[in-house]
């Protein structure tokens, strides 16, 4: 996959994604956003890339900002290149999990006591804003949600209707859609089978879970400066690890 390929498919899953979170067809994204549904539908295929403005205006019509479309691209492309990885594979060095959720601390740490303050000093705005953590949604919902948007880009990446996906992994439509529509939560074994249909493997998956809670808080109106420690953990878990596990691999426990 070339380059401009890969940013294509990317951008085709933040599409799907961002149409996912309201639970919306085409045609209501469509609406909702004034970009005609075949445009959308091309998007979505990976035939063509949607420029900045155009994502900007599906974001937008999704609740989602700019800045947290941002932070879930990175989450979109690992798992593109996890769908193009050969089998042969290298596997993450022990504590890596750890080494994230300790640099995810630290972002969080040094942004309220450096870059906060910072802010304050040049920026009397700032100095009203209240950073204390908002009253988090439930975690079994967001949990639930997350889930269901993995199980809709492990189906998007293949471009797969459900009923391709139910076919190609033995578990029932009626179950896939309550899956992505954050009615159910999906077993363990049963993301095993839908990621194996796909062709991705679940752990590395799972990964994109971090971006996804995040951007599940995002639409549904949960602010909050402590989303900058939970992004850092993510982004060390999709970008370095695999980075450390190329050049200086593990055996796999």
């Amino acid at each position: 996959m070339s380059p401009r390929e890969e940013e294509r498919a990317v951008l085709g899953l933040l599409v799907v994604l961002l149409r996912s979170l309201r639970h919306w067809s085409q045609a209501e994204l469509a609406k909702a956003s004034g970009i005609q549904k075949s445009q959308i539908s091309l998007y979505e295929l990976g035939k063509v890339g949607p420029s900045e403005i155009t994502v900007k205006r599906l974001a937008a019509a999704a609740g989602v900002t700019w800045a947290t479309v941002r932070q879930v691209l990175p989450a979109l492309r690992a798992l593109v290149r996890l769908s193009t990885k050969p089998s042969g594979r290298s596997f993450a060095p022990p504590g890596a999990r750890g080494m994230a959720a300790t640099v995810g601390r630290a972002a969080e740490s040094a942004f309220q006591q450096k870059v906060l303050t910072f802010l304050r000093e040049r920026l009397p705005v700032f100095a009203t804003i209240d950073t204390t953590a908002p009253e988090p949604l439930p975690g079994p919902e967001v949990e639930r949600a997350a889930l269901g948007l993995l199980i809709v880009l492990l189906r998007s990446l293949r471009h797969w209707t459900q009923e391709e996906l139910a076919s190609a992994s033995g578990v029932q439509r009626s179950q896939i859609s309550a899956y992505e529509r954050w009615k159910q939560a999906p077993r363990k074994r049963t993301l095993e089978r839908l990621a194996a249909a796909v062709g991705a493997p679940l752990d590395e998956a799972l990964e994109a879970l971090p971006c996804l809670r995040e951007l599940v808080r995002a639409a549904q109106g949960e602010p909050g400066w402590n989303g900058i420690g939970r992004f850092a953990e993510a982004l060390f878990s999709l970008e370095v690890t695999p980075f450390l596990a190329e050049r200086a691999p593990f055996p796999r426990d």
